[in-house]
Order: C-alpha cells, then structure tokens, then sequence
C-alpha cells in the first residue's frame, strides 16, 4: 500500500474509554469505510461489464439487422453505463440481461468475496493511552472518507453557529447558504438506483455514532485533527 498521508486517517482519543466506547468507534468507521468500499467496487464491476456488453453490442449489429431506433437507444444506454455509472437492465435485449451485477446489499456482506488485498483497512499506529490515537491506512477509499469528516466537522461547527448568532441576520443568512451547498455525501450515494441511498443511510447512522463520541468528550475533533498523527498531550 502506498505510503501517503492523504490515505492515512487519524482519530484522536481523551478520557477513559470503556469496552462500549471501542465497540461504538470501530463499528461506526468501519461501516463508513465498507460503504464507500461497496460503492468503489460496484463502479469498478459495472465499468468491467459495460466492456463487455459494449463487446455483445457489436457483435449483435454483425450478425443481426438493427434499426435505427435500436442503435440510437442501446448508445444512449452505454453513455449512461460509461459516464454515470449506471446499470438501467434492458429488457428488450437478451444479451444484456444475461450478464449480471450485484447489488449494493450483495457487495457490502460479500466484501471479502469482491474486494482485493490492497482495498483492507490496515491498523497503522494505535496509542492505548489518555489521551490516546488511532492511526488507519486505507489508500484511496480512505481519502474519500477524510474529506467526508472534513465536510461533517465543518457543518456540525457552524450549525453551532448558526444557533447563537441569531441576532445577526446577515452572518446567518451566508452560513445558512453554505450549508445548503455543502453536502455529506458524494453525489453518487444519492443516486438510488446503484443503492446509493442505502449506503448514504448507514454513512449518516455512523457519522452520528462517531459524534456522540465527540460530544461525550472521548474523541477529539474528528476533522481538524485527522492529519495530526502524533499523540496529543494535555
């Protein structure tokens, strides 16, 4: 795995921690780093298909007489597969339904069956200590997620914010339009017909899990200390 700070994840503990705590910590990122794992692998399966049902195309215009309305409608459908990512079952065209693609539920409890060496959360550094650190490499779903923290950190922040500067409208109204902009998730996890919303819902159930961490003073700030791989002292 490549040595680069951009795939290494930093979570900073204080307090005492009880067996509970942990339990809650590595289920909540681990569920993240699955979700973003399953939507990486479903992008990689369906581009490997789209080849091959790109393939059965041609070959079914050389050996069958297709229309035009056919042709127009079959390369809008492997625009979609090739640009967007998604996987529309043709009903009408045997040799597209005879090729298969796991869905997202398929993938994210099959992740040992689908994912390879090099995609598993490697432990990099842990520090049992108060205050303590958690240090994870991940390669590139990894810095997916930082920014992901990043984004959330910066929203919890200013929804804080927000509530005590009621008074001055003219602040709000710039934090409350940057919320609106900002947003959790990549745009693929709110494209359903992938799963999206499915993963986008456990991301979010996780994101809350790590915050109540926060709040009950057992985590640092997630997102401004996510590059600090040292140990902080008090």
């Amino acid at each position: 795995m490549v040595n680069d700070k951009n795939n290494v994840i930093n979570f900073h503990t204080c307090d005492k921690w009880t067996l509970n705590d942990l339990d809650l910590f590595s289920n909540s990122f681990l569920g993240i780093y699955k979700s973003f794992l399953t939507k990486d692998i479903q992008n990689r399966i369906i581009k490997k298909k789209y080849l091959e049902i790109k393939d059965r195309f041609y070959e079914f215009q050389k050996k069958e007489r297709s229309n035009d309305e056919f042709d127009y409608i079959f390369r809008r459908y492997l625009f979609y597969l090739e640009k967007e990512n998604l996987y529309l079952p043709l009903s009408a065209y045997r040799f597209v339904n005879t090729i298969s693609i796991p869905t997202t539920e398929e993938i994210i409890n099959n992740l040992d069956l689908f994912s390879i060496e090099s995609e598993k959360l490697v432990i990099k550094r842990i520090a049992v200590s108060s205050p303590g650190l958690f240090s994870f490499d991940g390669g590139k779903i990894v810095e997916q997620i930082r920014e992901l923290f990043k984004d959330f950190s910066w929203r919890n922040k200013h929804e804080k914010e927000k509530a005590k500067l009621e008074n001055e409208l003219t602040r709000l109204e710039i934090i409350e339009k940057r919320l609106k902009l900002r947003k959790e998730y990549p745009e693929y996890f709110y494209d359903d017909s992938k799963g999206g919303i499915f993963l986008a819902k456990i991301i979010s159930e996780k994101l809350e899990q790590l915050k109540r961490l926060e709040e009950k003073g057992k985590l640092l700030d997630i997102g401004e200390n996510i590059d600090n791989s040292e140990n902080k002292s008090r």
